[in-house]
Parts: structure tokens; sequence; C-alpha cells
């Protein structure tokens, strides 16, 4: 992932009617991640989206899209943008190549060559001069995204990119879409009430409450720090030991010990236990989900 901002929101607000919906909303998302955006119905986020992408004008703060202010650049700033917002649509009774083709024209430069490649990336190869009205579900999606991608944007919204689809297609997607942040460096964010798909989708997840952002969280990645388990004999012995030797969080369990550490190290706590002369029965992670998570901070508000 990068290190430098892709987009850029500062305090970004908005008020309609005297009733203020976003109350300044500070959030940096960057190259190569995908970001989750969570909130529970009327939460801000169909409202924070579009004042990202120029469809709404914020009453104070700005958007950035790759340093470029949004306000002051619209043009220049909202080329850098692709978008699907739940279904794509799509001409039926064209092939997906002429839909690439109609949709190329929005653009300037964009060359047989990007064609191809984009078309390679989203696994349409065999299947690019098949009408459309013969696609699957997730070929639909897959076309969609390709025409979002045609002009290598830099930041890239999915609004329910997975809705409809069956497990297959979603595993699909979701393997195209963090390929895709991985390789060419796109920052995207998605927003979408399949908690559990967030979380295998996702690096960070911002949630949003009543017009404010209350929580970021770290969801994907290994240095991510979270409780482990470790079942093990001698269990006030075991937690002197770690007590002693690592500057991590470590509590006594009835059955063992659980330290905070990040999942790179688990094996030298491991080893650092068998060495000693303990026998580990089993190493778990006792990290809440994200649904856990959500509800927690939330208080339960449904999302949406």
């Amino acid at each position: 992932m990068s290190t430098t901002a892709v987009v850029q929101l500062d305090n970004l607000s908005k008020t309609i009617k005297g009733k203020k919906l976003i109350h300044n909303v500070n959030l940096d998302l960057y190259g190569g991640e995908v970001f989750g955006f969570l909130g529970p119905n009327g939460a801000g986020k169909t409202t924070t989206i579009r004042m990202m992408v120029g469809l709404m004008k914020p009453t104070s703060g700005s958007v950035k899209i790759n340093g470029v202010d949004l306000q002051e650049q619209f043009e220049t700033a909202v080329s850098q943008v692709g978008a699907i917002v739940e279904n794509p649509e799509l001409y039926k009774h064209l092939s997906g190549y002429q839909n690439l083709i109609h949709y190329s024209r929005m653009h300037k430069g964009i060359t047989k060559k990007r064609l191809q490649e984009v078309i390679d990336q989203v696994g349409l190869t065999n299947r690019i001069h098949d009408k459309v009205k013969s696609y699957s579900l997730g070929m639909r999606q897959r076309l969609g995204l390709g025409q979002a991608l045609l002009h290598s944007p830099k930041f890239l919204i999915l609004d329910e990119p997975t809705n409809g689809l069956d497990p297959a297609g979603i595993r699909e997607f979701r393997t195209y879409l963090r390929q895709i942040a991985q390789e060419d460096n796109v920052c995207i964010l998605v927003s979408s009430h399949l908690l559990s798909e967030i979380e295998l989708m996702c690096d960070r997840v911002g949630i949003i409450q009543k017009g404010t952002l209350i929580d970021i969280k770290q969801v994907h990645g290994d240095d991510q720090q979270v409780e482990w388990k470790f079942v093990l004999d001698q269990p006030a012995q075991a937690m002197q030991l770690l007590s002693t030797n690592i500057k991590e969080e470590v509590r006594a369990t009835t059955d063992g010990v659980s330290v905070t550490i990040s999942q790179e190290q688990v094996p030298a706590v491991n080893k650092l236990l068998v060495e000693a002369g303990f026998n580990i029965y089993s190493i778990e992670s006792t990290r809440e989900t994200l649904e856990d998570e959500f509800l927690k901070v939330t208080r339960g508000e449904q999302v949406g």
C-alpha cells in the first residue's frame, strides 16, 4: 500500500435546510488499498460519496483526489475517478467489446492496447465478443468493472458491487478487486451491507454514524495487533515467562495465556514457549468479527 494519500477529505461537512448531515469528516485513502465504508441506514454514506465525486457540493471542507481540489479543478480531479453503483448499465444487444468501445469514446487517449489490457484484467478475454445479453450477472459485473477502469483511474468507488452475485461470483469479484488495487496501485472504496464480505475484501474499514466518522479499523494484514490465545499447561508460569520476555500485553486465562500481538509474531512467541518446556495444545485468534465490532460501535443499528 502506498504511503501517499490518493483521496483526502478535510473537515468535510454538509448542511441541508439547517440540518447538519455530515460532521467534519477527515479521511485519507491510499493507493493499493481496498477501503470499506460502512454505516447504518441514513448514516451519511451516500451523501459523503456524492461529495467525493462532485455530485453534491460540501457546505464546508474539501475533497482532494491525487492532490487536486475537487471544487477548484473539477474536471481534472473527477477524471481520475471510476465508479460502479450496484449493477452497471450496459447495452445488452451489443457485445462486451462494443460496450467498452462505446464507453471509451467518453475519454481521450484510450487505445486498443488499453482495451485489451482491461479485458484481460477482468477475465473476459474468451467472451468479450459475445453479446452482453448472454452474460451471467458476474460477467456483467466484471464488464462494468472494466468500463470503470478503462481510463486508468486512481480512485475507484464501488457501491454494493457484489449485489445479487452467488458465493462463487462474490469470491471471484473480490479476487479481481484486490488484484487491481495491488497491481495498479488503485485506491478502491467499497460501500456494502455484506459485513463478512467487507472483512475479507478490505484492508481498512471506516464506520460512519449520524454523519460522523466514528471509527476506522484495520481488518486485513499480518501487522494487525489482535489477541491470540495459547492453550497450554502451567498458565501461571507461562504468564511469568512472557511478561518478562516480550513487551506486548499478556494476561492469564483458565487454560493458558492471551497475548496481544500481530500474526507475524505468533511463531516467535510459540517458539519461546516450546523451548521453555511448555506443551502447546492450540493457538487461536480471539479477535471479534467485523460484524461484532460494527454492532458494538453502532449499538446495533442496521447496516445499509
